[in-house]
């Protein structure tokens, strides 16, 4: 079983001259789309924060600001 979950990436911060940036991704509460009535009133609350150090996630993010994205939460095969 897996978990899907709609977010949004709200911030992209490059800090200075290293290789890192931080990227915070919320839930998607809310559109005026009719489709995420239905899925909206059970999102939670809170953030994603992660930091990223290599340039070609840097840039899917980045590319992506202020657009929905999907995430999906599944367990780990060991």
């Amino acid at each position: 079983m897996s978990v899907n979950a709609r977010f949004w990436v709200r911030e992209f911060t490059r800090f200075g001259n290293t290789d890192n940036v931080q990227v915070k991704l919320s839930p998607k509460t809310r559109s005026g789309k009719d489709d995420n009535v239905d899925w909206s009133k059970y999102t939670p609350s809170g953030e994603i924060t992660m930091s990223l150090t290599t340039e070609g996630a840097q840039q899917w993010f980045e590319e992506r600001i202020g657009k929905d994205v999907a995430i999906t939460f599944a367990d780990v095969e060991d």
